[in-house]
């Protein structure tokens, strides 16, 4: 087991009526059978505005409402699923319900919106894997069953914490694991540390040892384009802000917007990962 418990023992799923959110459904419930673990659906619940308005006799009204979604996303899911229904902004009902029930990932749907349209309205998506201190796993429109997992590192950016989570998800889904490693186009390449590092995690990865790749060009560009042979994409998500971040977003972001490949994004290396991390960080001045 991980530092972030991966593979995880619980998952909370946010669900809607959108084809991504129910892809997101449906790959997260094969996870939950593939790794023996639960699988609960979430929906933030936001009234409809007449309902806000002075709608006579509102609380019942109201609760009606509520109950009609939660009833018919049992049905749009189907198989008997749990859906829980929770009122408040989307963000932070889904971190709320994730920590309420001790969930170890989040699965959710994103539309990959970008342009001015995301600038102003921004992503729930990008909200919970921002803010997340779990890993959370998006998902488009289209997902295959996890059998070639990437992970995309740069130790420069403490990127253990996916290499470790890619690891752990490759032996319980009896998965392959490659990493790559982006080299920007100006020559820049710590890939000799990079490679000095991933042998040094051998005991740690129980004997299993990923195959690098290396590319030259634009991080996210790269990452996207290799992403297309793979099932899952996996990598270090920072939760940084400030005015630049919210314009550019985290490399995790951005990939997040532009891959049809669902991406694990995990935060930063903590606890048993960080010492890892620590060890052969000498090697990594920044």
């Amino acid at each position: 087991m991980t530092a972030h418990n991966i593979p995880p023992r619980r998952i909370a799923v946010a669900v809607d009526h959108s084809a991504p959110a129910l892809a997101a459904w449906t790959l997260a419930r094969d996870l939950a059978i593939r790794l023996g673990c639960d699988a609960e659906a979430v929906h933030a619940y936001e009234p409809p505005m007449s309902a806000v308005q002075g709608m006579e006799g509102f609380p019942p009204a109201a609760r009606e409402l509520r109950e009609e979604a939660g009833a018919g996303l049992r049905a749009a899911l189907g198989g008997g699923a749990d859906v829980y229904v929770t009122d408040g902004a989307p963000v932070d009902a889904i971190l709320g319900f994730a920590e309420e029930r001790g969930a170890d990932l989040i699965v959710m749907g994103t539309h990959g919106r970008a342009g001015p349209a995301r600038v102003l309205m921004g992503s729930v998506a990008e909200g919970v894997t921002r803010r997340a201190r779990l890993p959370v796993l998006t998902v488009r429109d289209s997902w295959r069953p996890v059998r070639r997992i990437l992970v995309a590192a740069n130790f420069a950016e403490r990127s253990l914490g996916g290499i470790s989570a890619a690891a752990a998800l490759a032996e319980a889904l009896d998965a392959r694991f490659d990493v790559l490693h982006v080299a920007e186009a100006d020559g820049r390449s710590r890939l000799p540390e990079f490679e000095a590092a991933t042998a040094s995690l051998s005991e740690y990865f129980a004997g299993i040892r990923p195959r690098l790749l290396r590319r030259v060009g634009k991080p996210v560009a790269e990452i996207v384009e290799a992403a297309l042979n793979y099932d899952l994409i996996v990598l270090t998500a920072h939760g940084r802000t400030g005015a630049r971040e919210r314009f550019l977003g985290t490399t995790a972001e951005r990939v997040l917007r532009h891959a049809h490949t669902p991406v694990l994004a995990v935060p930063s290396a903590v606890g048993e990962p960080a010492a890892l991390l620590a060890e052969v960080q000498p090697q990594f001045p920044c």
